[in-house]
C-alpha cells in the first residue's frame, strides 16, 4: 500500500535528493484538518518516506531482476489498435514514466512487430 500525498504551500522543506519541496505538496489539506500538531510534526521529520506523486516510487536496492524464459525465439503478439486520444495518453504516461526513472529504453528482439508479408506458393 502507497501513500500519495500532494499539496502546495510557501513552507520549504530539502529533501534527500537536494529538491526543495513545499509543505502542501507533501501534505494535502484533507490530511491536515483531520491530524494533530504532534502527528503532523512527527509527519514533517520524516517526508522523505512518503511518495510526492504518484510517479515516486522510490529508489529500490536490491538486485535487478530478469525473466528466464526457455527458448531464445521472440514472442509474437499481433499489436492492437489505439484511438488517438489513447494513443497520446499513453505516450504522456510512458515519458512520465521515463522522467521518473522507473523504465528506461532498450532495444531487444522481442519488442519487434511480425512482418506481414504474401506467402511462397508451393509448386503441386
Amino acid at each position: 500500500m502507497s501513500l500519495h500525498i500532494q499539496e502546495k504551500t510557501n513552507n520549504k522543506m530539502d529533501t534527500q535528493d537536494g529538491i526543495v519541496n513545499t509543505s502542501e505538496e507533501i501534505f494535502p489539506p484533507f490530511i491536515v484538518k483531520e491530524l494533530s500538531p504532534p502527528i503532523l510534526s512527527l509527519m514533517s521529520e520524516y517526508s522523505h518516506v512518503f511518495s510526492k506523486n504518484k510517479y515516486d516510487a522510490g529508489k529500490i536496492r536490491m538486485e535487478p531482476t530478469g525473466i528466464n524464459l526457455t527458448s531464445d525465439l521472440p514472442v509474437s503478439q499481433i499489436a492492437y489498435r489505439t484511438s488517438a486520444a489513447e494513443e497520446v495518453e499513453i505516450n504522456k504516461q510512458i515519458k512520465n514514466l521515463l522522467a521518473a526513472g522507473l523504465i528506461k529504453e532498450f532495444n531487444s528482439c522481442y519488442d519487434t512487430f511480425p512482418l506481414a508479408g504474401r506467402k511462397r506458393k508451393i509448386a503441386k
